[in-house]
Protein backbone atom coordinates (compact mmCIF):
# COMPACT_ATOMS: atom_id res chain seq x y z
CA UNK A 1 0.00 0.00 0.00
CA UNK A 2 0.92 3.53 -0.55
CA UNK A 3 4.11 2.46 -2.65
CA UNK A 4 2.63 3.19 -6.22
CA UNK A 5 5.23 5.28 -8.61
CA UNK A 6 5.27 8.67 -9.26
CA UNK A 7 5.42 8.08 -13.31
CA UNK A 8 1.79 5.82 -12.62
CA UNK A 9 0.27 9.25 -11.69
CA UNK A 10 1.84 11.35 -13.83
CA UNK A 11 0.96 9.14 -16.31
CA UNK A 12 -3.17 9.14 -14.91
CA UNK A 13 -3.85 12.86 -14.07
CA UNK A 14 -5.54 14.10 -17.33
CA UNK A 15 -5.19 11.30 -20.06
CA UNK A 16 -8.20 9.22 -17.92
CA UNK A 17 -10.65 8.45 -20.39
CA UNK A 18 -14.42 8.08 -19.94
CA UNK A 19 -15.06 4.61 -21.29
CA UNK A 20 -18.62 4.34 -22.79
CA UNK A 21 -21.30 2.00 -21.43
CA UNK A 22 -21.71 -1.48 -22.70
CA UNK A 23 -25.41 -0.55 -24.17
CA UNK A 24 -26.32 2.34 -26.42
CA UNK A 25 -26.17 5.63 -25.06
CA UNK A 26 -29.90 6.54 -23.12
CA UNK A 27 -30.23 9.84 -25.23
CA UNK A 28 -33.31 12.07 -25.88
CA UNK A 29 -32.79 14.03 -29.08
CA UNK A 30 -36.10 15.70 -28.80
CA UNK A 31 -36.70 19.18 -28.57
CA UNK A 32 -37.72 21.03 -25.55
CA UNK A 33 -41.47 20.80 -24.81
CA UNK A 34 -43.75 23.46 -23.67
CA UNK A 35 -43.23 21.38 -19.87
CA UNK A 36 -39.39 21.69 -20.29
CA UNK A 37 -39.72 25.38 -21.08
CA UNK A 38 -42.50 26.00 -18.23
CA UNK A 39 -40.26 23.93 -15.50
CA UNK A 40 -37.54 26.23 -16.40
CA UNK A 41 -39.39 29.50 -16.20
CA UNK A 42 -41.08 28.39 -13.11
CA UNK A 43 -37.39 28.05 -11.54
CA UNK A 44 -36.29 31.24 -12.51
CA UNK A 45 -36.65 33.73 -9.51
CA UNK A 46 -38.90 36.75 -10.36
CA UNK A 47 -36.08 39.31 -8.50
CA UNK A 48 -33.70 38.74 -10.99
CA UNK A 49 -32.91 41.39 -13.17
CA UNK A 50 -33.60 41.90 -17.07
CA UNK A 51 -30.02 42.54 -19.18
CA UNK A 52 -30.24 46.00 -19.93
CA UNK A 53 -29.61 45.37 -23.81
CA UNK A 54 -33.21 44.56 -24.16
CA UNK A 55 -34.88 44.86 -20.81
CA UNK A 56 -37.24 41.02 -21.08
CA UNK A 57 -38.10 39.95 -17.27
CA UNK A 58 -38.75 36.74 -16.47
CA UNK A 59 -42.03 37.99 -15.18
CA UNK A 60 -43.80 37.92 -18.04
CA UNK A 61 -43.50 34.89 -19.14
CA UNK A 62 -44.47 33.53 -15.67
CA UNK A 63 -47.28 35.36 -16.00
CA UNK A 64 -48.49 34.69 -19.36
CA UNK A 65 -49.09 31.26 -20.82
CA UNK A 66 -49.69 32.32 -24.94
CA UNK A 67 -45.82 33.96 -24.32
CA UNK A 68 -44.66 30.46 -22.97
CA UNK A 69 -45.98 28.67 -26.31
CA UNK A 70 -44.71 31.07 -28.43
CA UNK A 71 -41.13 30.81 -26.75
CA UNK A 72 -41.63 27.00 -26.85
CA UNK A 73 -41.92 27.18 -30.43
CA UNK A 74 -39.02 29.81 -30.62
CA UNK A 75 -36.82 27.37 -28.53
CA UNK A 76 -37.52 24.06 -30.61
CA UNK A 77 -36.63 25.71 -33.86
CA UNK A 78 -33.27 26.71 -32.59
CA UNK A 79 -32.58 23.17 -31.05
CA UNK A 80 -33.69 21.65 -34.45
CA UNK A 81 -31.09 23.97 -36.60
CA UNK A 82 -28.38 23.83 -34.20
CA UNK A 83 -28.39 26.96 -33.52
CA UNK A 84 -27.93 29.54 -30.63
CA UNK A 85 -29.00 33.30 -32.39
CA UNK A 86 -26.64 36.02 -31.83
CA UNK A 87 -28.67 38.44 -30.63
CA UNK A 88 -28.64 35.84 -27.22
CA UNK A 89 -24.58 35.76 -27.35
CA UNK A 90 -24.09 38.94 -25.53
CA UNK A 91 -23.71 40.32 -21.64
CA UNK A 92 -23.64 43.15 -19.56
CA UNK A 93 -20.96 43.54 -17.30
CA UNK A 94 -21.60 45.54 -14.18
CA UNK A 95 -17.97 45.86 -11.97
CA UNK A 96 -19.38 46.49 -8.31
CA UNK A 97 -16.39 47.70 -5.80
CA UNK A 98 -15.68 44.89 -2.80
CA UNK A 99 -12.91 47.06 -0.83
CA UNK A 100 -9.47 48.46 -1.90
CA UNK A 101 -7.25 49.94 -3.66
CA UNK A 102 -10.13 50.84 -6.95
CA UNK A 103 -7.21 51.17 -9.43
CA UNK A 104 -6.98 47.19 -9.13
CA UNK A 105 -9.47 45.35 -10.92
CA UNK A 106 -9.40 42.15 -8.42
CA UNK A 107 -10.67 44.76 -5.93
CA UNK A 108 -14.16 44.47 -7.95
CA UNK A 109 -16.86 41.45 -8.18
CA UNK A 110 -18.16 41.58 -11.85
CA UNK A 111 -22.21 40.86 -12.01
CA UNK A 112 -23.04 39.39 -15.57
CA UNK A 113 -26.84 40.24 -16.85
CA UNK A 114 -27.61 37.83 -20.38
CA UNK A 115 -30.78 38.21 -21.66
CA UNK A 116 -33.62 35.85 -20.56
CA UNK A 117 -34.09 34.26 -23.64
CA UNK A 118 -30.85 32.66 -23.75
CA UNK A 119 -30.62 31.84 -19.98
CA UNK A 120 -33.81 29.78 -20.65
CA UNK A 121 -32.87 28.50 -23.54
CA UNK A 122 -29.75 27.24 -21.80
CA UNK A 123 -31.07 26.07 -19.25
CA UNK A 124 -32.78 23.98 -21.39
CA UNK A 125 -30.04 22.57 -22.57
CA UNK A 126 -28.53 21.84 -19.01
CA UNK A 127 -31.41 19.87 -18.28
CA UNK A 128 -30.91 17.72 -21.17
CA UNK A 129 -27.28 17.36 -20.97
CA UNK A 130 -27.84 16.47 -17.14
CA UNK A 131 -30.15 13.51 -17.58
CA UNK A 132 -27.82 12.15 -20.47
CA UNK A 133 -24.78 12.43 -18.20
CA UNK A 134 -26.47 10.74 -15.10
CA UNK A 135 -28.54 7.88 -17.42
CA UNK A 136 -25.26 6.71 -18.84
CA UNK A 137 -23.34 7.40 -15.86
CA UNK A 138 -20.77 9.75 -17.83
CA UNK A 139 -19.72 11.65 -14.38
CA UNK A 140 -18.37 11.12 -11.25
CA UNK A 141 -20.54 13.24 -8.43
CA UNK A 142 -19.27 11.74 -5.85
CA UNK A 143 -15.98 14.02 -5.21
CA UNK A 144 -17.27 16.87 -7.04
CA UNK A 145 -20.13 18.48 -4.84
CA UNK A 146 -20.73 21.43 -6.23
CA UNK A 147 -23.81 22.85 -8.28
CA UNK A 148 -25.43 19.49 -8.65
CA UNK A 149 -29.02 19.41 -8.05
CA UNK A 150 -30.55 18.08 -4.61
CA UNK A 151 -26.80 17.66 -3.31
CA UNK A 152 -25.76 19.64 -0.12
CA UNK A 153 -22.05 19.26 -0.93
CA UNK A 154 -20.78 22.02 1.58
CA UNK A 155 -22.88 20.36 4.48
CA UNK A 156 -21.41 16.98 3.54
CA UNK A 157 -17.99 17.85 2.60
CA UNK A 158 -17.47 19.61 6.19
CA UNK A 159 -19.05 16.93 8.20
CA UNK A 160 -16.54 14.82 6.01
CA UNK A 161 -13.58 16.37 6.97
CA UNK A 162 -14.59 17.01 10.70
CA UNK A 163 -15.21 13.36 10.98
CA UNK A 164 -11.77 12.90 9.30
CA UNK A 165 -9.60 14.89 11.51
CA UNK A 166 -11.48 13.44 14.88
CA UNK A 167 -11.19 10.11 13.81
CA UNK A 168 -7.02 10.24 13.81
CA UNK A 169 -7.28 12.27 16.18
CA UNK A 170 -8.55 9.03 18.30
CA UNK A 171 -6.65 7.04 16.94
CA UNK A 172 -3.52 8.81 17.11
CA UNK A 173 -2.82 8.92 13.45
CA UNK A 174 -1.10 11.54 10.78
CA UNK A 175 -3.70 13.57 9.12
CA UNK A 176 -2.48 16.39 6.08
CA UNK A 177 -5.29 18.50 4.84
CA UNK A 178 -4.19 20.63 1.92
CA UNK A 179 -6.90 23.70 0.77
CA UNK A 180 -6.82 24.33 -2.97
CA UNK A 181 -8.37 27.70 -4.28
CA UNK A 182 -8.02 27.65 -8.02
CA UNK A 183 -7.88 31.57 -9.05
CA UNK A 184 -10.15 32.77 -11.27
CA UNK A 185 -11.24 29.38 -12.45
CA UNK A 186 -14.51 29.77 -14.51
CA UNK A 187 -12.56 32.75 -16.35
CA UNK A 188 -9.19 30.67 -17.72
CA UNK A 189 -11.41 27.26 -19.52
CA UNK A 190 -9.98 26.97 -22.96
CA UNK A 191 -13.09 27.05 -25.33
CA UNK A 192 -11.51 24.48 -27.00
CA UNK A 193 -11.04 22.47 -23.73
CA UNK A 194 -14.66 22.95 -23.12
CA UNK A 195 -15.15 20.98 -26.97
CA UNK A 196 -12.87 18.56 -26.10
CA UNK A 197 -14.28 17.15 -22.58
CA UNK A 198 -17.62 17.40 -24.40
CA UNK A 199 -16.60 15.12 -26.84
CA UNK A 200 -14.57 13.18 -24.09
CA UNK A 201 -17.73 12.48 -22.20
CA UNK A 202 -19.65 11.12 -25.34
CA UNK A 203 -21.86 14.15 -25.42
CA UNK A 204 -23.98 13.61 -28.82
CA UNK A 205 -22.23 16.03 -31.76
CA UNK A 206 -25.16 18.09 -32.27
CA UNK A 207 -25.82 18.94 -28.83
CA UNK A 208 -21.85 20.03 -28.63
CA UNK A 209 -22.39 22.00 -32.20
CA UNK A 210 -25.26 23.85 -30.22
CA UNK A 211 -23.34 24.32 -27.08
CA UNK A 212 -20.53 25.86 -28.76
CA UNK A 213 -22.11 28.07 -31.40
CA UNK A 214 -22.81 30.50 -28.26
CA UNK A 215 -18.99 30.67 -27.74
CA UNK A 216 -18.75 31.92 -31.16
CA UNK A 217 -18.52 35.94 -31.09
CA UNK A 218 -19.61 35.97 -27.68
CA UNK A 219 -19.69 39.38 -26.10
CA UNK A 220 -19.46 41.36 -23.12
CA UNK A 221 -20.01 45.06 -22.60
CA UNK A 222 -18.73 46.00 -19.18
CA UNK A 223 -19.35 49.20 -17.05
CA UNK A 224 -18.57 50.70 -13.72
CA UNK A 225 -21.49 53.07 -13.17
CA UNK A 226 -19.25 55.55 -10.46
CA UNK A 227 -16.90 56.72 -12.80
CA UNK A 228 -18.41 56.05 -16.17
CA UNK A 229 -17.05 53.74 -17.78
CA UNK A 230 -18.42 51.78 -20.75
CA UNK A 231 -15.98 49.10 -22.74
CA UNK A 232 -17.86 48.56 -25.37
CA UNK A 233 -18.22 45.27 -26.77
CA UNK A 234 -15.58 42.78 -25.83
CA UNK A 235 -15.29 39.32 -27.44
CA UNK A 236 -15.16 36.77 -25.19
CA UNK A 237 -12.51 34.28 -25.87
CA UNK A 238 -11.63 32.24 -22.69
CA UNK A 239 -13.16 31.02 -19.76
CA UNK A 240 -17.43 29.45 -19.15
CA UNK A 241 -20.27 32.78 -19.47
CA UNK A 242 -20.51 34.56 -16.40
CA UNK A 243 -24.15 34.45 -14.81
CA UNK A 244 -24.84 31.34 -17.50
CA UNK A 245 -27.40 29.04 -15.88
CA UNK A 246 -25.01 26.21 -18.37
CA UNK A 247 -21.90 27.52 -17.17
CA UNK A 248 -21.42 25.66 -13.63
CA UNK A 249 -22.02 22.13 -15.44
CA UNK A 250 -19.51 22.85 -18.36
CA UNK A 251 -17.01 23.74 -15.35
CA UNK A 252 -17.85 19.82 -13.89
CA UNK A 253 -17.72 18.22 -17.19
CA UNK A 254 -13.97 19.90 -17.77
CA UNK A 255 -13.14 18.95 -14.07
CA UNK A 256 -14.51 15.57 -14.18
CA UNK A 257 -11.46 14.18 -15.88
CA UNK A 258 -9.36 14.97 -12.75
CA UNK A 259 -12.33 13.40 -10.55
CA UNK A 260 -12.13 10.27 -12.69
CA UNK A 261 -8.62 9.95 -12.34
CA UNK A 262 -8.10 10.46 -8.58
CA UNK A 263 -11.35 7.90 -8.59
CA UNK A 264 -8.82 5.32 -9.38
CA UNK A 265 -8.47 2.54 -6.81
CA UNK A 266 -4.51 2.66 -6.53
CA UNK A 267 -4.59 6.79 -6.44
CA UNK A 268 -7.17 6.42 -3.37
CA UNK A 269 -4.88 4.27 -1.15
CA UNK A 270 -3.06 7.46 -0.61
CA UNK A 271 -6.15 8.98 0.92
CA UNK A 272 -7.16 8.40 4.99
CA UNK A 273 -8.41 4.78 5.82
CA UNK A 274 -11.98 5.25 7.99
CA UNK A 275 -14.84 3.62 9.22
CA UNK A 276 -15.27 0.11 7.78
CA UNK A 277 -11.70 0.01 7.50
CA UNK A 278 -11.87 0.03 3.89
CA UNK A 279 -13.41 3.09 2.46
CA UNK A 280 -10.58 5.81 2.16
CA UNK A 281 -11.10 10.21 1.58
CA UNK A 282 -8.14 11.57 -0.75
CA UNK A 283 -9.71 14.57 -2.30
CA UNK A 284 -13.18 16.58 -1.70
CA UNK A 285 -14.41 19.17 -3.93
CA UNK A 286 -16.73 21.98 -4.35
CA UNK A 287 -16.77 24.03 -7.44
CA UNK A 288 -13.21 25.45 -7.59
CA UNK A 289 -12.25 24.54 -4.00
CA UNK A 290 -10.67 21.37 -3.34
CA UNK A 291 -9.07 19.42 -0.15
CA UNK A 292 -6.95 17.42 -0.06
CA UNK A 293 -6.53 14.33 2.82
CA UNK A 294 -3.26 12.11 3.30
CA UNK A 295 -2.14 10.37 6.15
CA UNK A 296 1.66 10.89 4.61
CA UNK A 297 3.77 14.57 4.14
CA UNK A 298 5.20 12.22 1.32
CA UNK A 299 2.11 10.91 0.02
CA UNK A 300 0.29 14.85 0.22
CA UNK A 301 3.24 16.28 -1.94
CA UNK A 302 3.04 13.64 -4.50
CA UNK A 303 -0.67 14.37 -4.79
CA UNK A 304 0.22 18.46 -5.06
CA UNK A 305 2.76 17.46 -7.74
CA UNK A 306 0.42 15.53 -9.82
CA UNK A 307 -2.60 18.18 -9.05
CA UNK A 308 0.17 20.59 -10.35
CA UNK A 309 0.83 18.41 -13.61
CA UNK A 310 -2.78 17.84 -14.83
CA UNK A 311 -3.46 22.11 -14.53
CA UNK A 312 -0.35 22.60 -16.54
CA UNK A 313 -2.66 20.19 -19.12
CA UNK A 314 -5.12 22.22 -19.33
CA UNK A 315 -3.43 25.17 -19.15
CA UNK A 316 -4.50 28.39 -17.74
CA UNK A 317 -5.14 27.28 -14.39
CA UNK A 318 -3.59 28.37 -11.47
CA UNK A 319 -3.88 27.31 -7.58
CA UNK A 320 -3.16 28.84 -4.22
CA UNK A 321 -2.74 26.18 -1.49
CA UNK A 322 -2.06 25.96 2.00
CA UNK A 323 -1.05 22.85 3.84
CA UNK A 324 -1.76 22.27 7.59
CA UNK A 325 -1.59 19.36 10.00
CA UNK A 326 -3.59 19.09 13.17
CA UNK A 327 -0.30 19.39 16.08
CA UNK A 328 -2.64 16.82 18.02
CA UNK A 329 -2.82 14.52 16.06
CA UNK A 330 1.06 14.24 14.09
CA UNK A 331 2.76 17.16 15.76
CA UNK A 332 3.74 18.89 12.79
CA UNK A 333 3.47 22.48 13.51
CA UNK A 334 3.82 24.61 9.73
CA UNK A 335 1.58 26.09 6.80
CA UNK A 336 2.81 27.00 3.95
CA UNK A 337 1.20 29.27 0.76
CA UNK A 338 2.58 28.80 -2.78
CA UNK A 339 1.33 29.23 -5.82
CA UNK A 340 0.80 26.96 -9.48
Amino acid sequence: MNNIPTGFLQNQIGCHCTPPPPSPFIHNSVPPTYKDVWRVVRSMKCSSSPCPLDGISIIIFKRCPILRTYLASLLQACWIKGYFPKIWRRATVTLIHKKGDTSDPQNFRPIALQPVLGKIFNACIRNRLWSFLTKNSLLDTTMQMGFWPGIDGVTEHTELLSYLLSHQKKFKRDIYVVLLDLKNAFGEVHHSLIRFSLEHHHIPAETIDLIMSQYTSFFLNVSVAKCGLDSGPVHVRRGVLQGDTLSPLLFNIVFDSLMSTLSDPQIQSYGVLWGDGITRSLWTQFADDAAVVCGRLRDTQLILACFQRWTARVRGLSAEWAISADPAISHHQWSEHSSY
